[in-house]
């Protein structure tokens, strides 16, 4: 598969493949390990973007809109800061989705060999099942988390099992069957590492797997389909008969947690905490629903519900409120709202619209920008998985990976149709 590489006496195409690989590939295997790639792939972005011929690949309205969409997070950041009192801090995590745009533009005019990210995501979701099962089964951890938050860890690792199955389809189609094979493997051990960390809201997302078999279902081989539902099945099946699994656990005193919090009782549970957070959030953004009570706002905001007794002191241990809409309606008001979901809708309907009009090369890349979107949004209903680290990076990245993929398939078979 040839791609546009802009030629230079240093090999900076391998060096963006290679940091392009190591996002997912490292993401949960390592301290900060999808920091590493985007770090050196945000040092190349600036002085690359100032040296490429941006005439030969210009940016197409499709490209700008996220760019834009990704700027205007940061902004609505910028704006609640400055109404917070201006606390540096808080641009930490939204300047990710900046170095996103950039290194998207970058990656969209030289182009890149997008296959290198599929094997990053199927690395990752190799690791992320071996690790778990590591500490799981070695260092007697009862919920493994590899070297981030447990939510956060065990949301990520099924969405980079669901992305391996995706990859599966592509490979099986492209006659890989090594490759294929690797995936299903990513695929079982990703899922392994989610129902380990015992994260309850993931659960949300499974049904995507419906949604990627059914983009195949007129071109999947038939032996592909018979082993990738077996293993489905078989995973299925252990999921279901195994009630001492943690997860199954968790959610049943979920779900009792809820109930005896809607009969006044269970406010200091994990589940009547959340809900707590949700009602100090709600009076918050009532006061200030245009720009927020901002950050540091929130807790004066927190502070006075406690002392009149509105909600449970414990909401004062959270600097978020553990889903992402409303954490961003009660920090940011209305115009974070608008924000999150610029960055949410606008490259999911972009996935979308690509993935009705693409061929086979191109169908891995939109389906995997459009269940890299769902997984978050779906994530976002129960943790604010953006106030993370990893999802700060993740996603802005995961998704200018996806779409510079489908972008540089473009711009090849554009380059060789000139050539003809």
């Amino acid at each position: 598969m040839k791609s546009h590489v802009t030629k230079s006496p240093v090999n900076i195409s391998l060096i963006i493949n290679l940091s392009i690989f190591s996002v997912p590939a490292l993401a949960l295997i390592a301290p900060s390990g999808y920091s590493y790639g985007a770090a050196i792939l945000a040092l190349i972005a600036i002085p690359q973007l100032i040296l490429s011929k941006a005439h030969e690949h210009p940016l197409k309205p499709a490209d700008k809109c996220l760019c834009i969409a990704f700027i205007l997070y940061f902004i609505t950041f910028f704006v609640a800061a400055y109404h917070d009192g201006f606390q540096i801090r808080e641009f930490e995590r939204p300047s990710r989705f900046l170095f996103a745009a950039l290194i998207a533009i970058l990656l969209i005019r030289r182009g890149i060999k997008p296959n290198w990210l599929l094997y990053g995501i199927i690395t990752g979701s190799i690791g992320a099942g071996a690790i778990s099962l590591y500490q799981h089964l070695i260092l007697d951890i009862g919920r493994p988390s590899g070297h981030h938050h447990t939510i956060a860890f065990g949301n990520d690792a099924l969405m980079l099992a669901l992305l391996a199955i995706s990859c599966f389809l592509h490979f099986t189609l492209n006659n890989k069957k090594i490759t294929a094979a690797l995936c299903l493997i990513g695929f079982t051990l990703g899922v392994s590492a989610f129902i380990l960390s015992a994260t309850r809201g993931g659960w949300v997302a499974t049904p995507l797997l419906i949604m990627i078999i059914w983009q195949y279902r007129k071109i999947i081989d038939k032996k592909a389909f018979f082993a990738m539902s077996l293993i489905i099945t078989l995973a299925s099946v252990f999921i279901i008969s195994n009630q001492n699994l943690s997860s199954f656990h968790r959610l049943k005193i979920a779900h009792n947690n809820f109930l005896s919090y809607l009969d006044g009782n269970a406010k200091n549970s994990s589940t009547g905490i959340r809900m707590e957070m949700w009602k100090s959030a709600w009076l918050s953004f009532k006061d200030n629903p245009i720009l927020g009570a901002g950050s540091h706002g929130s807790k004066e905001h927190k502070k006075a519900q406690i002392s009149a007794g509105l909600v449970h002191p414990n909401v004062m241990h959270f600097d978020h409120y553990h889903n992402e809409l409303i954490t961003a309606s009660a920090l940011r008001g209305l115009l974070g709202l608008i924000g999150l979901l610029g960055i949410y809708i606008a490259p999911l309907l972009f996935f979308i619209k690509k993935l009705k009009y693409s061929n086979i090369k191109q169908k891995i890349y939109s389906l995997s920008g459009t269940i890299t979107c769902l997984c978050y949004m779906t994530f976002g209903l129960t943790q604010s998985m953006l106030e993370h680290n990893s999802g700060a990076i993740l996603y802005p990245l995961l998704v200018a990976f996806f779409w510079s993929s489908i972008r540089s398939l473009e711009n090849t078979s554009l380059d060789n149709n000139k050539t003809k």
